[in-house]
């Protein structure tokens, strides 16, 4: 497996948390502190274009609780069973799938808003 990079910051319950399961998972990671490293900080908040914690970095990908992860067990449980991605594809071909995958997540949502806009609407109709 890559190496494992969690950033963290002080006072950071979550981040606590999910250093103490990894521990007791025997899951070895390396601990980059924010505050500590700036630089480093401020480049994975440039391409992830979120600054939430724990943020880990494994080879080239990124995992930020709340898009990639909703929990500590979650995410203990994913590196568990983490299978290393084979980089045989193009980036130019990797990166057409991401764009897919995000237009495609864009309209679920945008169609859920349209429902729930609907929604509203009739609600407004009827008591008017």
């Amino acid at each position: 497996m890559n190496k494992i990079i969690v950033y963290t910051t002080e006072g950071c319950d979550y981040c606590k948390t999910i250093k103490t399961m990894l521990n007791e998972s025997n899951i070895e990671f390396e601990e980059i502190s924010a505050k500590d490293n700036e630089k480093k900080w401020h480049r994975v908040v440039r391409i992830t274009g979120l600054g939430t914690f724990p943020t880990f970095e494994i080879g080239n990908e990124f995992y930020v609780p709340g898009r990639d992860y909703g929990s500590p067990d979650q995410f203990v449980n994913f590196l568990k069973n983490y299978v290393e991605p084979e980089n045989d594809y193009p980036v130019e071909l990797q990166l057409m799938q991401s764009f897919k995958t995000m237009a495609f997540s864009i309209n679920q949502g945008i169609n859920r808003i349209l429902q729930e806009l609907k929604k509203i609407e009739d609600e407004h109709k009827s008591t008017s």
